[in-house]
């Protein structure tokens, strides 16, 4: 088993964590890392109680690689807090591979509790690809694009918030998800995007001060129920943006309320919108 010593020494590359490792974090930990510096975990990462990991770039203005996790089932994840990944370019680069995200998820099945993820500068804070994961307090904020991005994944996120994105808050492609009691604010595109055959039910959540509140596109459904969608410039859209895909719909409850959108909900071609 293997553990960060109290004085060590910032990380400068590939740091990969494998298959039958396990990476345990007894205390209250803070690790550095440079702009190559970026971790890769294949085994356990585990979390003693009320233990926590911060990653940090040593240079702020440098940023660093990011923290990537692949083929696990049950993993906890508890009071992560990441910091700063990313130098102003689409991708990061750990090793030889590139990422689109600061912190990804590739064929995991985690869950994870008390989280931040601050200042990214990358093109998903956070990526899930092809996972499952059941999220609790978390918050991503203060971002170069979107705060979330999951790819044909199954998602449930509860009492979190996603804010100052500078794309969309939560990006669904070919996924699956529930949210219950988040905040969505001040996003730069869409507070919540939702496409590509995605299905998903939206509930007590407040979708404010974005470009578009939440969008449904290309054969995709949602739900939404005893939430509000304030200050945005279109509450509702639903739209096509691949013609091969057939309609979208979203429908709401009459718990749903529109507080001061320039506009209430906008469709185009086949795509409809119902009150239940």
């Amino acid at each position: 088993m293997l553990t960060f010593k109290k004085q060590h020494l910032p990380i400068d590359g590939e740091v990969i964590i494998p298959l039958g490792t396990s990476l345990l974090i007894k205390s209250n930990v803070t690790v550095k890392l440079r702009k190559a510096g970026c971790l890769r975990i294949y085994g356990d990462l585990i979390f003693a109680d009320g233990a926590s990991l911060t990653l940090v770039p040593e240079v702020k203005e440098e940023g660093w690689s990011g923290i990537h996790f692949y083929h696990g089932n049950d993993r906890i994840i508890n009071n992560l807090h990441v910091e700063g990944v990313g130098y102003g370019e689409s991708d990061v680069t750990c090793g030889k591979s590139k990422f689109s995200g600061g912190v990804s998820f590739f064929n995991t099945k985690v869950v994870m509790n008390n989280t931040d993820i601050k200042n990214s500068r990358v093109e998903d804070s956070l990526h899930v690809f092809n996972s499952e994961m059941d999220v609790r307090n978390l918050t991503v904020e203060n971002t170069k694009s979107d705060c979330l991005d999951s790819d044909y994944s199954v998602l449930r996120i509860s009492n979190s918030k996603f804010k100052n994105c500078g794309g969309d808050g939560l990006d669904f492609s070919g996924s699956l998800f529930l949210l219950n009691n988040n905040e969505v604010t001040h996003n730069t595109d869409k507070g919540i995007s939702v496409g590509e055959n995605s299905r998903g039910y939206i509930k007590e959540s407040k979708i404010q001060e974005s470009d578009i509140g939440i969008a449904s596109k290309d054969a995709s459904s949602v739900f939404v129920s005893e939430s509000m969608i304030e200050k945005n410039r279109v509450g509702i859209a639903i739209y096509s943006k691949k013609p091969y895909f057939p309609e979208s719909k979203i429908e709401f409850d009459k718990n749903v309320t529109f507080v001061d959108n320039r506009i209430k909900i906008t469709t185009t071609g086949d795509q409809s919108s119902a009150v239940n």
